[in-house]
């Protein structure tokens, strides 16, 4: 029974990788049936989870743990998203601490979302300190993370460490997605010659990634009135 329960969890995996969550909740919860298999939980938990039913997400996470399933730091984190999207930030911070707890590489990734959890409740010195404990510990997200860091710093008033995180983020992943993040940092302090020169280096790597007309068009729209033509010009390539 076990090993028929097993091919159904492998089977249900699979399907969840390729995000048919429908076809793998039901294989999972065929498992369960036929074996309390504590990943199938957790799984199951995560199908519900993207479904936005975390009443029943919740349910399976908690029967993961108490099954001592392998992916304990994975279900934590589980726990604790769904926390932060009912709002009770405290709670989502107590099972990312969790997560971290259970000492593993996926469990690390809590520091990251506690630091996410601070930020949203305006608690930016220890939002800032989570994020270091992030960078320090572990490569999860580490663009991200700077970028995340750069905009705490931003909010902070310490633009130079807020301009060093943007620079260090480029340096990791010189995408057009992050030329245009440093930009809309540069459109934040008014540095427009900046914000150009990034927004065009972002369209020459993608042409077709938005955000760089999207931040264009800010960019024209701040720009002062003296200096529109110009600007027009070298922006837009007239």
């Amino acid at each position: 029974m076990t090993q028929n329960a097993y091919k159904l969890y492998e089977k249900g995996v699979k399907f969840y990788n390729k995000g048919e969550n429908q076809k793998a909740l039901e294989l999972f919860t065929r498992a369960i049936d036929k074996s309390k298999l504590a990943n199938a939980y957790a799984y199951r938990g995560y199908c519900y989870y993207r479904l936005d039913d975390y009443k029943l997400a919740m349910s399976d996470f908690n029967d993961a743990i108490a099954f001592s399933t392998r992916q304990k730091s994975w279900v934590y984190n589980g726990k604790g998203w769904i926390y932060f999207y009912e709002e009770e930030f405290e709670k989502a911070l107590s099972e990312f601490e969790n997560a971290i707890e259970a000492n593993t590489s996926s469990g690390k990734r809590g520091y990251y979302f506690r630091s996410y959890t601070y930020k949203q409740m305006d608690e930016l010195e220890l939002s800032l300190k989570e994020i270091n404990r992030a960078l320090e510990k572990t490569s999860y997200r580490k663009s991200e993370s700077y970028t995340f860091r750069g905009g705490l710093y931003k909010l902070m008033a310490e633009y130079d460490k807020a301009e060093s995180d943007y620079n260090k983020v480029i340096t990791l992943d010189a995408s057009a997605k992050n030329y245009c993040n440093r930009a809309n940092y540069f459109l934040s302090i008014n540095n427009f010659d900046e914000a150009k020169r990034d927004i065009e280096k972002a369209i020459s790597i993608d042409s077709n990634y938005a955000y760089a007309y999207y931040y264009k068009g800010d960019l024209l729209a701040a720009i002062p009135q003296q200096d529109i033509f110009v600007s027009l010009h070298c922006v837009a390539g007239n």
